[in-house]
């Protein structure tokens, strides 16, 4: 069992923080996750992974915006993630340097408009919807006036993620030392783990983590979301944007071999 394997170890894990290794001592001996262990190192977190699910809150206007949104699979418009609310047309997208919250019109338009609800503030690099700090919202009640006197900031407009996720350097981390020291049980929750957290944002680190501890399972995984095209991995191997290691892992994805020399017989 896991519990007696630990007698016969002795764990070092040099290369990785201290919040790596009570994160793992904590999974490995109460097979639990701690919030507050780790909530604060989220910011640190070594990638801007879009969100699944996002609760959205505005109590002083535009309530009817408010609810779960959750991601669409299959389609970035702009190359960016975007969210559609639960039973409603409403969306959740990037455009013109921040989110915008738009209605079916957007969605006719291919998200290649600005939103008539709601805004974030304009940002010179992407930022995810819950790591946004400051919203707008529509003040005039009608989406279509999209003028700038109509748009207020609204401090209590709020966009999180109703159940926090483990940051992915914990997850990764404690992959590295389950496989070091053979906790096949545990390896194989973690695997489970960074399988589900796999998107077009993270995968080039979770690609990266399954070829470093040679994860058969996780590089399987991997293959198989780069091979679908709707998922985008194609772009960033052609913009030459993934590792070298996992550039090397997809080249007999796309690039067909050299074909065979036919030799003459003499």
């Amino acid at each position: 069992s896991v519990a007696k394997a630990t007698t016969q170890k002795r764990l070092s894990w040099r290369e990785h923080s201290m919040d790596v290794g009570m994160f793992f001592l904590r999974l490995l001996y109460t097979g639990t996750v701690e919030e507050s262990e780790w909530r604060s190192a989220a910011e640190a977190d070594i990638c801007a992974e879009a969100p699944r699910i996002l609760e959205l809150k505005s109590p002083t206007g535009c309530t009817e915006c408010a609810g779960l949104y959750e991601v669409v699979v299959g389609t970035r418009p702009g190359g960016q993630p975007h969210w559609r609310k639960r039973h409603a047309d409403r969306w959740l997208y990037h455009q013109d340097g921040c989110w915008q919250l738009g209605g079916k019109d957007s969605k006719d338009h291919n998200f290649s408009v600005c939103g008539g609800w709601m805004r974030s503030e304009k940002t010179d690099k992407v930022v995810m919807p819950d790591r946004v700090t400051k919203w707008y919202r529509n003040s005039s009640g009608l989406p279509r006036l999209l003028e700038a006197r109509n748009m207020v900031e609204d401090a209590t407009i709020t966009v999180a993620e109703p159940e926090p996720r483990v940051p992915l350097r914990l997850l990764i981390g404690s992959l590295s030392i389950a496989k070091q020291y053979l906790f096949q049980d545990l390896l194989e929750v973690l695997v489970n783990a960074l399988q589900l957290r796999l998107s077009l944002e993270t995968f080039d680190i979770i690609s990266q983590a399954a070829i470093k501890v040679d994860s058969q399972p996780l590089r399987m995984h991997c293959l198989q979301y780069a091979k679908d095209s709707r998922n985008g991995v194609l772009h960033l191997y052609q913009s030459e944007e993934l590792s070298p290691e996992v550039r090397t892992e997809l080249a007999g994805v796309w690039e067909p071999s050299a074909p065979a020399v036919k030799r003459r017989r003499l």
